[in-house]
């Protein structure tokens, strides 16, 4: 009896209420993809606030200033080289923000 209450439940059922697994698995790749996009805004957000504290607190405007040069190699005592800047502005894929890339060009 309980066998056929149990099937009898079962034939009320029609496929129309039962969710399809794929349409929950695109879905949640749909997600997936929003919430990993958020996150690496946010984590980037927050780690360019903290370097920015982090500057100001432990850094002299000197110091500040002689990390740029050497980063652009405009320094008088290192081989003689041109930094280019070069702007990437990926928006649709990570990190899902406008970055710069160096290139060293030694003469």
């Amino acid at each position: 009896q309980a066998r056929q209450a149990f099937s009898q439940d079962l034939s009320n059922v029609t496929t129309s209420q039962a969710p399809s697994p794929q349409p929950a698995e695109f879905d949640n790749d749909i997600n997936k993809v929003k919430t990993h996009k958020q996150l690496s805004r946010r984590m980037s957000v927050k780690f360019h606030e903290w370097h920015q504290n982090w500057s100001e607190n432990h850094l002299s405007p000197q110091q500040y200033e002689f990390a740029n040069e050497w980063m652009m190699g405009n320094l008088s005592d290192y081989k003689v080289n041109h930094t280019s800047i070069l702007t990437d502005n990926p928006l649709d894929k990570p990190p899902y923000r406008v970055y710069n890339r160096f290139r060293v060009e030694y003469k």
